[in-house]
């Protein structure tokens, strides 16, 4: 059964199940032109580099909803220091990576209807060895933060995931 959501805002009824916007890589793997990206990104669902030098983690930044007791999860990848990024593999399977101090990332993914989002300092939080790392953003004037710390309309959430330019929070 899918559970539904009547917008406060444009009055339509929205579908919560699929509707979370995810990001297949991080931005600047998609820079590389689709004929080099074998020869220089190493990709799998969770973890991605391009050579030695830039290391990602696949990730969901949560924003509460109004109205609705489970957040919408950006399907998000950030970028971490190559210490950071061993020690994470290092982590992975362990039921007990819930206890490590969370670690300093960037968002590397272009959300719609924000300001530029790529580069925007986060934290990063393992969460255990079935679910995916969540991403905090830290106190700043960027919008994200806020519609972190003080949630989003299902209508909101619902543009995010469709494209369109008429958002609001």
């Amino acid at each position: 059964m899918t559970t539904t959501q009547a917008c406060s805002n444009c009055g339509q009824v929205h579908a919560l199940d699929d509707m979370e916007l995810t990001f297949a890589r991080p931005e600047p793997v998609d820079q590389i032109p689709e004929a080099e990206r074998a020869a220089k990104v190493k990709q799998n669902n969770d973890l991605a580099s391009i050579g030695h030098d830039r290391f990602f983690v696949r990730t969901l930044l949560p924003l509460p909803v109004h109205g609705r007791d489970s957040p919408y999860c950006l399907g998000v990848w950030a970028e971490v220091t190559n210490e950071a990024f061993f020690r994470i593999i290092d982590l992975w399977d362990d039921p007990a990576q819930v206890a490590e101090p969370a670690f300093q990332a960037t968002l590397q993914n272009r959300i719609p209807h924000l300001p530029e989002t790529c580069g925007l300092p986060v934290s990063l939080q393992l969460t255990g060895p079935t679910t995916r790392p969540n991403l905090t953003v830290p106190p700043s004037d960027h919008p994200l933060h806020e519609q972190q710390c003080q949630g989003v309309t299902a209508h909101t959430a619902s543009q995010y995931t469709r494209g369109s330019r008429d958002s609001d929070s």
